[in-house]
């Protein structure tokens, strides 16, 4: 592939390339602006490279979890996310009148970045940037150089008569192809603390377990139907809700899954959910049964919940296909 070659010669728009026996051909295309027709204005051209682009997002669920491989949703998101934004460490303890410390990096690929980082805080919260106080709400702007990268240090502190819980900072930046990318940091009030390895056995047993049952206990899905039962090439809905325990906002992903041969007729395959302190969301999906099914055909869905780097699956419902009419 790093061997040099003459260009190839374009007809109407189309190449031939030769492969041989076990071959692998890589093709380099240059987009170039079109030439003015006689007498016309001039030729216009999409964005360059030192352009901003369109900013409708590429990854229909918003924002996009900068740490994605721990949803395990699949392939880097769109973009491939050059430029993203990430806390250290990614939880906090919060005592009364203790302060704990974050870190906000953004962190840029081969080329140069610019833009502003969000940084979004509890109310519960006082915090300080880089020794300067903090609004709930600030923005920091950011120029980076190929493979650069710059940080802020945030120290949060929990304010007088805050309920315990688990709360969540965030810091977000819009990449170049429309998307929010989005790090949080956990916050807890009330709670034990870490789980730290110079911790005395008795102590370590209990942290794990107070740890392990919050974290269950964060947010569920459930499908409100037991089962679907369409007839061949019928639709219906699939609803779902959501809870959430958190006491600040829980911002996630619902991804329907179900076998293939069935993703042409259910939809859409990925969703944005947000859900109050405390609070449910509800939403529903469109299911089909195939047209070509016979009755007493069956399948399966179920909805896996991605949010903060959790994931929660939902139980499987039935699909059926019934009798026609």
């Amino acid at each position: 592939e790093d061997a040099a070659h003459e260009p190839l010669e374009l007809d109407d728009g189309a190449a031939v390339v030769a492969l041989g026996p076990f071959a692998t051909v890589t093709i380099a295309v240059q987009v170039a602006a079109r030439k003015a027709a006689a007498g016309g204005g001039p030729a216009t051209a999409g964005p360059t490279a030192a352009e901003p682009r369109a900013a409708e997002p590429a990854e229909p669920a918003q924002p996009v979890y900068s740490r994605y491989w721990l949803h395990g949703k699949g392939a880097a998101p769109a973009g491939n996310i050059p430029v993203t934004a990430h806390f250290t460490p990614s939880r906090v303890t919060l005592g009364a009148g203790a302060a704990g410390r974050l870190r906000l990096t953004v962190a840029g690929g081969p080329e140069p970045a610019s833009g502003e980082a969000t940084l979004a805080l509890p109310d519960t919260v006082s915090a300080e940037i880089d020794g300067a106080p903090a609004d709930a709400v600030t923005t920091l702007r950011y120029d980076l150089p190929p493979g650069g990268f710059t940080s802020w240090d945030v120290t949060v502190t929990a304010k007088p008569g805050a309920p315990d819980g688990r709360y969540f900072a965030a810091g977000s930046i819009v990449d170049r192809a429309g998307n929010t990318i989005e790090d949080a940091a956990l916050l807890t009030i009330g709670e034990a603390g870490e789980v730290t390895r110079d911790l005395p056995p008795e102590e370590l047993f209990f942290r794990l377990q107070a740890d392990s049952q919050a974290l269950t206990a964060e947010a569920d899905v459930a499908i409100l139907d037991s089962e679907i039962r369409l007839p061949p090439g019928g639709r219906g809905r699939l609803r779902v809700q959501v809870t959430s325990s958190l006491a600040s906002r829980l911002r996630g992903e619902l991804q329907l899954i179900s076998p293939l041969g069935t993703w042409e007729s259910t939809g859409p395959w990925t969703r944005a959910v947000t859900v109050a302190p405390g609070g449910e969301a509800a939403c529903d999906f469109a299911v089909a049964v195939p047209p070509t099914a016979a009755p007493g055909w069956e399948s399966w869905l179920l909805v896996k919940l991605m949010y903060f780097g959790r994931v929660r699956y939902s139980q499987p419902v039935r699909i059926t296909a019934d009798q026609p009419g």
